[in-house]
C-alpha cells in the first residue's frame, strides 16, 4: 500500500490490526520515509488544496522540533507493536536507510553504522526488533591465497554479527549462537530464516541506498 500521508498508514493499520495472525507479514519500506512523512504532516497538514507558502514559518522556526520527532516516533512504533502483539500477531519487517549513529548499548557509547533514524526512534526500533542486520555490497572482490575469487565485486552481503563498525542483533538459543555465520552472501529472506532456524518475529534490515533492501524483503514472495 502506498502511503502519501500518515493518515493513510493509520487508517489501513487500524482496519486490519485485529485480523492479523503469525501467518501475516507487515512490511514497512522504508521507515525513514514514513517517519519523514509523519513529521511533515504534523507541521504542514494533509490538505492538498492548502497553499504551503503561508506555513513556511513552521519549517524555518520550528519551536516544537523535539515534540514533532517524539510524536512521530510514538505514533509509528505504537502501530507496529499493535500489529506484532509481542509475536502473537503479524511478523514485522522494517527497512531503513543507513547512517552513522551512536550506539548507546556500548560502554562508552560508540559511533557505528546503523539505521538512519533519530535517537528515540532508533532506540525503540532496536529494542522492539528480534533481529537487526546490515545489508551491504562488496566494492572489491574477496580473493583467497591462491588468487581465486571467492566473492565477486558487487556481491550483496547480509552482516549478521555486531562489530565495532555496525549494529546488528539476533535472537536464537544460546546453543546455536556459535553456528550463526558472520555474513550471508547474496541473501534472500528464505535463506536467512533457514540459517537462523526460525522466522524472525520483527526483522529490521538497513543498508546504504541502492543495495537492495526492498529486493531482499520481498524475496519471500517470489
Amino acid at each position: 500500500m502506498a502511503v502519501n500521508h500518515y493518515e493513510d498508514f493509520d487508517r489501513h493499520v487500524t482496519s486490519i490490526v485485529n485480523k492479523l495472525t503469525p501467518k501475516d507479514i507487515v512490511i514497512v519500506d522504508t521507515l525513514n520515509m514514513l517517519a519523514s512523512t509523519t513529521r511533515t504532516d504534523f507541521k504542514l497538514g494533509t490538505d492538498p488544496t492548502e497553499q504551503l507558502w503561508g506555513k513556511r514559518e513552521r519549517i524555518i522556526a520550528d519551536k516544537n522540533y523535539l515534540t514533532v520527532y517524539t510524536g512521530a516516533s510514538q505514533l509509528i512504533l505504537r502501530h507496529l507493536k499493535n500489529c506484532s502483539r509481542g509475536g502473537e500477531g503479524a511478523r514485522i519487517i522494517v527497512t531503513c536507510h543507513e547512517a552513522e549513529r551512536v550506539d548507546e548499548s556500548t560502554i562508552p557509547p560508540t559511533k557505528k553504522r546503523a539505521p538512519d533514524l533519530n535517537a528515540e526512534l532508533l532506540g525503540s526500533l532496536i529494542g522492539s526488533s528480534s533481529d537487526v542486520f546490515r545489508l551491504t555490497r562488496l566494492d572489491d572482490p574477496i580473493i583467497n591465497d591462491k588468487g581465486e575469487v571467492l566473492l565477486a565485486a558487487g556481491t550483496r552481503l547480509l552482516q549478521l554479527h555486531a562489530t565495532d563498525e555496525w549494529m546488528a542483533k539476533f535472537q536464537v538459543p544460546l546453543s546455536k549462537v556459535a553456528g550463526i555465520k558472520k555474513m550471508l552472501a547474496n541473501p534472500t529472506y528464505p535463506m536467512l530464516c533457514e540459517h537462523l532456524g526460525k522466522v524472525p518475529t520483527w526483522l529490521t534490515i538497513y543498508s546504504p541506498s541502492g543495495v537492495g533492501k526492498s529486493t531482499f524483503v520481498t524475496s519471500m514472495l517470489r
